[in-house]
């Protein structure tokens, strides 16, 4: 889970086809924030109210900090 207040996200890498599938889904639903890396060819989508992090990025390429 992702999340520094109160809200906590979780995180899913899955593929592009899937993410499209998720906006599609809860476009007009749900509040929602699409970003396109033209870097990296990846679409990331953030739903506040499923509370998910979709991405196609792949875990290589995040930030992630390892388990404390």
């Amino acid at each position: 889970m992702l999340g520094g207040g109160r809200m906590k996200f979780e995180l899913e890498i899955i593929t592009e086809g899937k993410v499209k599938d998720a906006i599609t889904e809860c476009e007009g639903k749900h509040i929602q924030q699409i970003a396109y890396s033209s870097y990296h060819d990846a679409f990331t989508q953030i739903c506040f109210n499923c509370k998910k992090i979709r991405t196609s990025l792949k875990e290589k390429e995040l930030c992630l900090e390892q388990n404390k």
